[in-house]
């Protein structure tokens, strides 16, 4: 993963035109997404880290531009 994103989002309602996506993941899959949050300088929320995976994966892809 890259640098963790700077802006730390407040709580409460999701950011408008978002939608959830829900999906099982396994053991070592999780147990890889909780070292990656205690490696970062601030532990974010375990989507908080698949979100910044995704987005750092469709980056290097070019599906997403930076």
């Amino acid at each position: 993963m890259s640098k963790p994103h700077d802006i730390k989002k407040p709580r409460g309602r999701p950011e408008l035109g978002t939608q959830p996506v829900t999906v099982r993941l396994s053991r070592d899959i999780l147990n890889a997404i909780e070292a990656a949050r205690r490696d970062m300088p601030v532990i974010p929320t375990r989507p908080e880290v698949v979100r910044i995976a995704l987005i750092d994966w469709l980056r290097a892809k070019k599906y997403l531009k930076p």
